[in-house]
C-alpha cells in the first residue's frame, strides 16, 4: 500500500482464467491431503505483467510458494469465454442469461478492480487530455486519463460526482527521470468552489508519481476562473494549470527533495482532441454540466456554495478590539497618528513590552477587522500592548511631497516619543514592519534618529 508510512509494499492481484481441473484428494495411506491446482493458460502472461509493472515502479516482484486463498483452489474463475461455465468474459462484461453469447448492457466485472459487479458503465465518462508547459523552468508533458463519475456515494448529487473523477496516465518530465513518471494514484474536480471566492470556479487535479527508481511525486495543480470581463479570459484561464511538484516524503529516504512550480497549458488542438476522446453514454450530459458550470461562472455570475453568509463565523461572536488614536506632530511639522490597543493582562510577574506596527507602502497588513484573525488580536489576546503607527504615507493623511527617509527620520521619533509619554523614557519597544516600513525604521536607527537602546527587537 502507498502512503506515508515506511511500508512501501503493494498487493498486485489478478483473475484468474483457469479450467475447473483443480482436484483435492486424501491419501488413505498417509492420511494426508493431496491438492492439484487447475491449469491457468494465462499464468505466464500474468507473471510477465506483474514483473513490467514491479520495473516500472521500481520495486522487486515478490511471489509465494503457495496458491492465494483468496481464488478458487478448483478453478471456476468468473471469466470464460462463454456463458455456460462463467459469469462474465475476459473484458469483464457479465454475460446475458437469457440469451447466450449476448452480455449485460449495464453490467460489468473490472478486471482491474476499479469497479464492481453492478456498477453501471453509461454512468462513467472516459476523457483523455494532453498539457504541456514547464515546471521549474524545465519542459514537462503531461499525458492523463480521466475517468468522471468512477464512484458516485450513496446520498450524493450524481450532477456533481460526473464533474469529479480519478485520473491515470503518466508524465515526461526529463529533468527529473529519463523515464516516464507513472500516475498511480490521481483525482480531479472541475468544479471545486470555496466559500471565500463563491463567484470563481476552479478546478484541482492531485497527482501520485511514481518513477522507475522507486521515487514518489505529489503534482497538485489548480485552474482558476474568475468571472472577470464576462469571460474574456476563460479560454486562458480554463486551459491553464498552474502546478506544483514535490517530492513524496519517506522516512527513510535521503533522496534530494524536489520543489517546482509551473504551468501547464492546453493547446487548442489538443482540446479538439480531448473532445473527440470523450467515451460514455453519458459524454452529453457531462459536457452540459461542464458548460452550465462555465456559464454560471463567466456570464450568469451567480455565487455558489452553502450559504451566502461570507463573513468568518468569529466576527458575529467577537468584537474588534477598542483601540485610542493618538495625533502627532513631527519635528517638520507634518501631522500624523497612531493607533493604540491597550492590554490590561500581564503574564507571568513583568508586564511585555509594547508592540510598534509599521506597515509597507500602501495598504493595512496588521489590522484587519474583517478577518477572524490579525496580528493585532493576537497581539493584544497574549498581553502585549499594541501601537500602529500610520504615517505620512497613510491613506488618512493627505500628504504631497515627501519620501520613505522622512517617515524615519520624523514619524518614527515621533511615535517613539509618545510611546514614552505614555509610559517611561526607559521603556523598549518592539517593532514589526513591513516593506516600506522595515527600510523607515533601519533609516530611523542608522540615521541616528532613533537610539537602539529604545528597541527590544
Amino acid at each position: 500500500m502507498l502512503g506515508h508510512k515506511a511500508s512501501q509494499a503493494m498487493v498486485l492481484n489478478a483473475m484468474g482464467y483457469e479450467e475447473s481441473g483443480g482436484r483435492i484428494t486424501l491419501d488413505e495411506n498417509t492420511d494426508k491431503i493431496c491438492f492439484s491446482p487447475p491449469h491457468d493458460t494465462l499464468l505466464p502472461q500474468k507473471i510477465r505483467s506483474f514483473q513490467k509493472i514491479a520495473r516500472r515502479l521500481g520495486g522487486i516482484l515478490l511471489m509465494s510458494r503457495y496458491r492465494s486463498t483468496s481464488v478458487h483452489l478448483l478453478g471456476g474463475s468468473v471469466a470464460a469465454s462463454d456463458p455456460s461455465n462463467r459469469v462474465c468474459n475476459p473484458s469483464g462484461q457479465v454475460f446475458e442469461p437469457k440469451y447466450p453469447k449476448s452480455v449485460h448492457p449495464g453490467k460489468v466485472v473490472d478486471i482491474y478492480s476499479e469497479s464492481k459487479i453492478g456498477e453501471k458503465v453509461d454512468s462513467v465518462v472516459i476523457i483523455s487530455e494532453t498539457m504541456r508547459g514547464h515546471v521549474g523552468g524545465m519542459p514537462w508533458t503531461a499525458y492523463l486519463s480521466m475517468k468522471m463519475n468512477s464512484t458516485c456515494p450513496k446520498g450524493s448529487d450524481e450532477s456533481l460526482t460526473l464533474l469529479k473523477g480519478r485520473v491515470g496516465g503518466y508524465v515526461v518530465f526529463r529533468a527529473v527521470d529519463k523515464n516516464k513518471l507513472y500516475i498511480i494514484d490521481g483525482d480531479i474536480d472541475m468544479c471545486r468552489v470555496e466559500n471565500r471566492t463563491p463567484y470563481a470556479q476552479y478546478m484541482n487535479y492531485r497527482l501520485v508519481l511514481a518513477s522507475y527508481s522507486g521515487s514518489r511525486y505529489i503534482l497538485e495543480g489548480k485552474k482558476t476562473m474568475n468571472p472577470y470581463v464576462l469571460g474574456f479570459y476563460g479560454w486562458k484561464e480554463s486551459t491553464t494549470l498552474h502546478v506544483t511538484f514535490k517530492t513524496m516524503s519517506q522516512s527513510s529516504s535521503k533522496e534530494e527533495m524536489v520543489d517546482l512550480k509551473g504551468e501547464l497549458h492546453l493547446s487548442f488542438l489538443d482540446f479538439l482532441r480531448s473532445l473527440i476522446s470523450i467515451k460514455g453514454i453519458q459524454r452529453g450530459k457531462f459536457m452540459s454540466l461542464l458548460l452550465q458550470s462555465l456559464m454560471r461562472t463567466y456570464i450568469i455570475q451567480t455565487p455558489r456554495g452553502k450559504g451566502m453568509d461570507l463573513s468568518p463565523p468569529d466576527i458575529n461572536k467577537t468584537y474588534y478590539p477598542p483601540s485610542v488614536l493618538h495625533e502627532l506632530k513631527t519635528d517638520d511639522g507634518v501631522i500624523i497618528s497612531c493607533r493604540q490597543w491597550k492590554c490590561d493582562q500581564i503574564l507571568g510577574e513583568t508586564k511585555q513590552n509594547p508592540v510598534l506596527l509599521i506597515n509597507g507602502y500602501f495598504g493595512e497588513s496588521y489590522c484587519l477587522p474583517t478577518e477572524p484573525k490579525d496580528l493585532v488580536r493576537t497581539l493584544v489576546e497574549n498581553g502585549h500592548e499594541t501601537l500602529l503607527l500610520q504615517s505620512r504615507l497613510h491613506p488618512i493623511h493627505p500628504s504631497n511631497g515627501f519620501t520613505i527617509q522622512d517617515i524615519g527620520k520624523f514619524d518614527i521619533p515621533a511615535v517613539i516619543k509618545k510611546i514614552h509619554e505614555l509610559h517611561r523614557s526607559s521603556i523598549k519597544v518592539h517593532v514589526v514592519a513591513h516593506c516600506a516600513g522595515g527600510l523607515a525604521i533601519h533609516i530611523a536607527l542608522m540615521g541616528g534618529h532613533v537610539s537602539a537602546t529604545n528597541i527590544a527587537s
